[in-house]
């Protein structure tokens, strides 16, 4: 099966939390399809997170071809290189590299990827029109995403309203001979150039110093929100103990992702690293 997708790279403000911390600069690919919805809900909630602002995963099966129309607007030249596909590196590498032909794209500009997928599995895509690994680059503000690979003769539909979607983080994946499975999309990443509500850079209530915010799935429940909530008595004056910022009946759940499910469903967490500073591990308690 061929499967095509017009994928655009965007500038977008990103809020990564309730407290309004966000990244003035983000960018991300969005399907052409959600990208007047996204830059309309980010307008209308533009100290809040966003369901549809979530790093793009796009799905296929085993053995088809995806062609993707891929749209710059952003203003420097981008791409999208994609690992463990099989494709073209004179048409569809997404970098400038050697003698081989120029496959990112110039502002406002547009270019056809076209892939080949063989194995089941987290197929992790990037820009590397612009790689700086510091705060200039690309990456460290969002521009990142996944193609996930399911096995030959699946379908997918969103876990809440059981109709079929066209991408998400969350997805549950049915197939005809195979049981099915719920399905999360988890992206760890550098440390986002984040600005709390003033515009300024958070300060740790520890240290009195600037503090960086590690995201996954570009959301950010840092300890020093919810401490410097506990510390002025706005929050639950009267809990004791060091663990009370953990806790969702304080506070509510957290706005990093949650991973819901049924007694007995069965999950696979796509595990992505998207960062290109720092190495991060993932251990999920109480879960065989």
């Amino acid at each position: 099966m061929i499967r095509k997708f017009h994928i655009v790279a965007i500038p977008i403000r990103i809020v990564v939390n309730r407290f309004g911390d966000h990244d003035p600069d983000g960018m991300m690919y969005v399907l052409k399809e959600n990208e007047e919805i996204i830059k309309e809900q980010v307008k209308h909630k533009p100290f809040s997170t966003v369901d549809l602002v979530e790093p793009l995963v796009i799905r296929a099966n085993v053995g088809d071809e995806v062609e993707v129309l891929f749209e710059n607007q952003l203003p420097f030249h981008t791409s999208m290189h994609i690992q463990n596909a099989e494709y073209n590196v004179l048409t569809s590498d997404g970098a400038f590299v050697g003698l081989n032909p120029d496959t990112t794209v110039a502002p406002g500009d547009t270019i056809v990827y076209k892939w080949k997928v063989q194995q089941e599995g987290v197929h992790f895509f990037s820009d590397l029109g612009n790689p700086l690994s510091s705060e200039k680059g690309s990456n460290v503000h969002g521009l990142f995403g996944a193609l996930f690979v399911e096995p030959r003769g699946s379908y997918w539909t969103d876990p809440v309203t059981g109709k079929p979607i066209n991408s998400g983080c969350f997805a549950d994946v049915h197939n005809p001979l195979l049981p099915s499975f719920r399905e999360y999309g988890w992206f760890f990443h550098d440390e986002m150039e984040v600005d709390d509500l003033t515009g300024q850079k958070p300060i740790s209530p520890h240290t009195l110093q600037p503090e960086a915010t590690h995201l996954v799935n570009y959301r950010a429940e840092p300890m020093r929100n919810r401490m410097r909530l506990i510390q002025e008595g706005v929050v639950c004056p009267d809990c004791e103990g060091e663990e009370v910022h953990h806790d969702s009946w304080v506070f509510g759940d957290p706005d990093t992702p949650i991973l819901r499910a049924y007694v007995g469903d069965p999950i696979k967490i796509r595990l992505v690293h998207a960062g290109t500073q720092e190495t991060h591990s993932f251990h999920y308690h109480v879960h065989q």
